[in-house]
């Protein structure tokens, strides 16, 4: 799984990184317009990732402006939504915040979940 990491926190960077590269391999930028130059360059590469991974409240550009942008630059390369999340529209898992939308095929799904269930126990 290729997964990208945005955060402007030394130690949660640091956490974070280590945390997921267990479950591929990541990419780390410091803030929202290093992730939006990061994520450019995968897209002109064809080799777009899985996961993202951004933090709401960072300096220069946020995650959910960085998100924003990261799907639209999407859209001008007429990128189907299959490539950029692998997802299965009939499976699929949907978060609405600010209008945004993400779908996680089943595998990730799991996976995710996994990823929170082992989060949760870490923070008790």
């Amino acid at each position: 799984m290729k997964i990208l990491i945005a955060e402007d926190d030394f130690v949660s960077r640091k956490f974070i990184f280590k945390f997921m590269s267990q479950f591929g391999d990541c990419d780390v930028t410091v803030d929202g317009m290093e992730a939006i130059e990061v994520f450019l360059m995968s897209l002109e590469e064809g080799d777009y990732y899985d996961l993202v991974c951004l933090d709401i409240m960072m300096p220069e550009v946020d995650g959910i402006k960085a998100l924003k942008t990261m799907r639209k630059l999407e859209e001008e390369r007429n990128i189907p939504e299959s490539k950029t999340c692998q997802g299965d529209h009939d499976h699929s898992l949907k978060f609405n915040r600010g209008g945004l939308l993400t779908r996680l095929g089943q595998g990730l799904k799991h996976t995710l979940l996994s990823l929170l269930i082992r989060i949760n126990s870490l923070m008790l």
